[in-house]
């Protein structure tokens, strides 16, 4: 069965919602969309991220988008405030320019579309830091039923009770596309690491791996309560347990994915199932604002996706911007390896500019209680 990817549908997260802020931000208003621009990293007050939420939540028009600074660095640190919530209806695009959101609050996530909030768009943005204790799930981002989109972004160093990168609740589905979900915890017996979806996850080159599932018994990077649909993407890697995948519904491949097991049933045309090391770098930053873990240029995943299928419903770059194809055909994943590249690397020759310095991927702690 074949499927088209884009256009997408989050259950319920009951959760303190942020204390009041100042909402004097930079506001424009064209038709039926608002874009709030960011103007400070401070967490709170005049023109901060989290002033922007409690606009956006204010807004009434058909959609929202805030917009973050070029390469920024923003430090929840507001611990009473925790999260950053988005609880009304209209659907709202976070574009991050390369910029990166951590959580530094202990038993915080990162973003929580609450209640009927409506779809949940991030775009170029790193997440991180978020953790949950057991109990709860979604460290990173918890989304409910109107769904979540994940763009050119990167998930790493989040835990929870399940969802260490992502949950969405309430039968809500996940679209990954070109991103990074990387070194992400789940912290109870039941738990996956990566992206826990009661509804059904979209993969579209995307790179899923290294993440933790915290018993031999559970999928450590994809799990869902409905199909698991993907194209050109890896899923591999698996710590605390050998599954990378859990999938209630449907597995429906549309091709050229890549796994080092056979938990995903992807098994259509280009896929590869029980696959060699797809040796991955460490997630580092490699040009194009996000970090991402960039395949040797001996990986397997190089090349791995046929030149007449590289176009995939007109996804023309890789997550760093860079232009598929570069050798003889695409690469698997949300990175495509420059050709030529420095031999035994797979370092781009000329990557795009990186806007934010590289930091080591640093694991959210852990809570039993």
């Amino acid at each position: 069965m074949s499927r088209s990817l884009r256009g997408f549908g989050a259950g319920m997260f009951v959760l303190a919602t942020a204390v009041p802020v100042t909402l004097a931000l930079t506001i424009s208003s064209a038709s039926a969309l608002t874009t709030i621009a960011v103007t400070t990293m401070t967490d709170g007050g005049t023109g901060s991220l989290r002033a922007a939420f409690a606009a956006a939540n204010a807004a009434d028009p058909d959609s929202v988008v805030i917009e973050l600074q070029t390469g920024a660095s923003y430090v929840l640190d507001d611990c009473k405030a925790g999260a950053l919530d988005h609880d009304a209806g209209n659907p709202l695009t976070i574009t991050g320019n390369g910029s990166k959101i951590t959580q530094t609050c202990t038993g915080k996530r990162v973003i929580t579309n609450v209640g009927s909030a409506g779809h949940l768009t991030v775009d170029h943005v790193w997440i991180t830091g978020g953790n949950l204790p057991d109990g709860t799930a979604g460290g990173g981002i918890g989304a409910t039923s109107s769904g979540l989109t994940i763009r050119y972004s990167t998930l790493s160093g989040n835990s929870a009770g399940s969802g260490g990168a992502v949950f969405v609740t309430g039968g809500g589905d996940v679209t990954v596309d070109n991103s990074t979900i990387v070194g992400n915890t789940a912290i109870v017996d039941s738990g996956t690491g990566g992206v826990d979806a009661q509804g059904s996850a979209y993969l579209i080159y995307a790179t899923i791996v290294g993440n933790t599932g915290a018993s031999e018994g559970q999928a450590a990077n994809v799990s869902t309560g409905g199909d698991l649909i993907a194209f050109g993407s890896v899923i591999a890697e698996p710590l605390g347990t050998t599954a990378n995948c859990s999938i209630t519904g449907t597995p429906d491949s549309l091709g050229f994915n890549y796994s080092d097991d056979a938990s995903c049933d992807l098994s259509a045309t280009g896929d590869t199932e029980n696959g060699a090391d797809p040796q991955l770098g460490t997630l580092a930053d490699n040009g194009g604002g996000t970090p991402t873990a960039l395949p040797a240029a001996s990986s397997p995943l190089v090349d791995h996706v046929a030149v007449a299928q590289c176009d995939f419903e007109g996804t023309l770059d890789d997550q760093r911007g860079v232009a598929r194809p570069q050798g003889s055909s695409c690469d698997t994943g949300a990175v495509e390896v420059a050709d030529p590249a420095p031999p035994g690397s797979g370092e781009p020759a000329t990557p795009p500019a990186a806007t934010q310095p590289a930091t080591a991927l640093v694991a959210g702690p852990r809570f039993t209680g």
